[in-house]
């Protein structure tokens, strides 16, 4: 299910770059995903309130990317939202 949201999202993002796409998730997780053209990389953010996504869910949605990656996240911080945020090269097949 996990792979499918976010195959979804990357497909979303790639055919407008540019716009972010998220999915929500009951346990209060968002996942951004935004497509930059220019240097066809995804922006992967992903939030919640009060509580700051965990190392574990961000590694999770490595795992389930549409295609093998790896990043390490930066932590952002805006009043009761915190995020783990990273940049992911696109795969040159999906190009």
């Amino acid at each position: 299910m996990l792979a499918t949201i976010l195959s979804r999202l990357v497909d979303a993002a790639l055919a407008k770059p540019a716009q972010p796409f998220q999915h929500h998730f009951a346990n209060g997780l968002r996942i951004t995903v935004v497509f930059y053209k220019q240097t066809y990389q995804f922006n992967l953010v992903l939030a919640r309130d009060r509580v700051l996504p965990s190392l574990t869910e961000f590694k999770t949605i490595l795992k389930n990317w549409p295609y093998p990656t790896r990043a390490n996240p930066a932590v952002f911080d805006n009043d009761d939202r915190h995020y783990l945020v990273a940049m992911l090269p696109a795969h040159e097949k999906l190009l």
